[in-house]
C-alpha cells in the first residue's frame, strides 16, 4: 500500500465528519501517517492504523495539557 493509499485508509477511519471513528482533521492524520510511514515495521495494515490513531491520541493529549498548563 503507498502512503496515498495509507492515508485515504486512515482518513476513512478517524476523518472528521466521514470517518467511521471520526476524531482527528486531514492535517493531524496526515501528520501521524507521515510518522508512521517511517517506522521500520510499517506495511500499511489495519495494527498501522492502530498506531496512526495511537500517534493522534497522543499529540491531542499533549496539545491539551500545553493549553492548561
Amino acid at each position: 500500500m503507498n502512503t496515498k493509499e495509507f492515508l485515504d485508509y486512515c482518513e476513512s477511519f478517524y476523518l472528521h465528519d466521514v470517518g467511521i471513528y471520526p476524531m482527528a482533521n486531514h492535517d493531524e492524520i496526515l501528520r501521524a501517517v507521515y510518522i508512521m510511514v517511517k517506522h521500520p515495521e510499517y506495511c500499511g495494515d489495519s495494527v498501522d492504523r492502530e498506531r496512526v490513531r495511537a500517534i493522534i491520541e497522543a499529540h491531542k493529549l499533549i496539545e491539551e495539557c500545553l493549553q492548561n498548563a
